[in-house]
């Protein structure tokens, strides 16, 4: 799963916000934040052909923090992406 192209994150006064872009805009009408490990998230996203399984294991090696937490976090993440057509399963 990858990003899709028309979606990008930007960094405003020290929050993170997901933008939509090109015709995206008039559709999805609004903005996300995120907070930093969502921003990390959606670096490693933008790079494409991730999975839950390596998703976890960065922000674990990143953050020194439990997997099985960081997994249901990851997972919930992903949800919120596809529910909002953010994501591109490859």
């Amino acid at each position: 799963m990858r990003i899709s192209e028309s979606f990008v994150i930007r960094e405003i006064a020290g929050t993170y916000v997901i933008v939509p872009t090109e015709q995206e805009a008039q559709k999805f009408q609004g903005l996300i934040s995120v907070n930093e490990v969502g921003a990390l998230l959606w670096s490693y996203l933008q790079q494409g052909d991730m999975t839950i399984k390596k998703l976890t294991e960065y922000v674990c090696r990143e953050y020194d923090v439990d997997e099985e937490r960081v997994r249901d976090d990851v997972e919930k993440f992903i949800h919120i992406l596809k529910e909002r057509n953010m994501l591109i399963d490859d």
